[in-house]
């Protein structure tokens, strides 16, 4: 019996540490399936938009696996997406330090060195933009000279480059509170006195309510110059409701739906007639519809689609240019992909190349009898005006910015009834503008 009981005592002194192993070893790779169940799991949640869902199933691996970099690397995307920037900079940080005291993975380190400087744009964001274009018909503004001045009648080249820097000190899932500075500058090689200069600067703050609404309140402030003389004072204040859709699809998907309101005050810096004084109010009210669409199922080819519409009232102190305005907008913004490797792109297989389609149509009803017109008819005007931009993106890195080459050409054809005393029509023309821009943006 003693032979017997030392017999059982050596085969559990033996076989007792091989059963600890094999269980620990079957525990650890069950934990391991479920990590990478949960990493897999947070990685569809964030595709879908479903943030809160992502992170809830990222808490199950951080109890695990605290230094996960997948999971802190998942965690910045998710915290990104519903509006948490800073906590998502955290993360990030978070994973390049997990990828430090683990190891390198010089594939997840880009990931995620390219991800946290996309949230780190919407907490800080610098931008500088320079650019040529010949226009065919140069006008006030580049554009609307119903609205604030006159038509050259002349072709001209042009030289213009623009600023702006944006910072956010708050920024969460619910409060953002962003602002700004912006400059633009244009130069005229032949007509010096339609060269324009254009100081600006903003305040938002928006509040979400959960996943789908968000209000936002914002007031913006421009001082233009026309050849460097005072032109026009403009303060604005905008409210908007934003709903976001989140719904499934697979050719098209309603993305978010925007309602707002816009108050102007503007105050033309200039001495006039007083039938001409265009000082006064202006308020619009609008509503803006994106969609994403698919053309063509099972081929990861996603385009993103606007339409909009806005009505004006117009109130001046003078006569002339009391008026009600109509605006119609589309637009379609596309990646020209490799038809044959859709996960490439045309030209620059490794950067992105964009093209991008606007079109606006603007009816005018002005509301008293034009001085202008012959026979002191009613003004109306029509202007429709289309944009084509090719985007070349050039350089895309966290540290250096992005570099991003344009091609622009746009369209202006405004149709006016009014008629001056020699048969002339001043509002009515039609413009081209062909131009090339370089942006850097960080």
């Amino acid at each position: 019996m003693l032979h017997g009981l030392l017999r059982f005592r050596f085969l559990i002194a033996v076989a007792l540490p091989a059963l600890v192993c094999v269980f620990s070893a079957t525990v650890r790779a069950e934990e391991q399936d479920t990590t990478l169940q949960a990493l897999e799991a947070a990685a569809i949640h964030v595709r879908l938009g479903q943030f809160d869902e992502a992170l809830a199933r990222l808490d199950e691996v951080a109890s695990v696996e605290p230094d996960n970099p997948w999971m802190h690397y998942y965690r910045g995307g998710a915290l990104t997406g519903r509006g948490d920037f800073y906590d998502a900079l955290a993360a990030f940080d978070a994973g390049l330090a997990a990828l430090d005291a683990l190891g390198d993975d010089l594939e997840l380190r880009q990931m995620i060195r390219t991800d946290r400087a996309k949230a780190r744009r919407n907490v800080f964001n610098a931008s500088l933009t320079m650019g040529l274009a010949y226009d065919t018909n140069v006008s006030f503004l580049g554009g609307g000279s119903s609205d604030l001045g006159d038509i050259a009648g002349l072709g001209n080249g042009v030289f213009d480059a623009a600023a702006q820097v944006d910072f956010a000190p708050i920024a969460t899932k619910e409060h953002t509170l962003a602002g700004g500075f912006r400059t633009l500058q244009t130069r005229n090689f032949e007509i010096e006195e339609f060269d324009l200069q254009v100081y600006g600067a903003y305040l938002r703050y928006s509040r979400r309510f959960g996943d789908h609404w968000e209000a936002t309140l914002r007031y913006d402030y421009d001082v233009t110059l026309l050849n460097n003389e005072s032109f026009l004072s403009n303060h604005a204040l905008t409210t908007s409701l934003r709903y976001r859709w989140l719904l499934p699809g697979e050719v098209i998907v309603p993305e978010a739906t925007q309602v707002f309101y816009r108050l102007e005050a503007r105050d033309f810096l200039f001495e006039t007639d007083e039938d001409l004084d265009r000082d006064g109010l202006a308020h619009y009210v609008g509503v803006e519809q994106s969609f994403k669409l698919q053309p063509i199922a099972e081929f990861p080819w996603v385009w993103d689609v606007s339409t909009g519409y806005q009505y004006g009232s117009i109130s001046t102190e003078g006569d002339e240019f009391d008026r009600k305005t109509h605006d119609f907008l589309v637009a379609l913004d596309m990646p020209l992909v490799n038809p044959k490797s859709p996960d490439q792109f045309l030209i620059l297989p490794d950067r992105e190349l964009r093209f991008r389609f606007d079109a606006r149509w603007q009816i005018a009803a002005y509301q008293n009898e034009s001085t202008f017109d012959r026979r002191r008819n009613v003004r109306d005007d029509l202007i429709t005006d289309y944009g084509f931009t090719l985007s070349q993106t050039l350089l895309d890195d966290p540290d250096d910015g992005k570099v991003v080459l344009r091609g622009l050409i746009r369209w202006t054809d405004a149709e006016s009834n009014v008629v001056l005393s020699d048969r002339s029509s001043p509002f009515t023309y039609d413009k081209f503008v062909y131009g090339i821009q370089l942006e850097w943006s960080w």
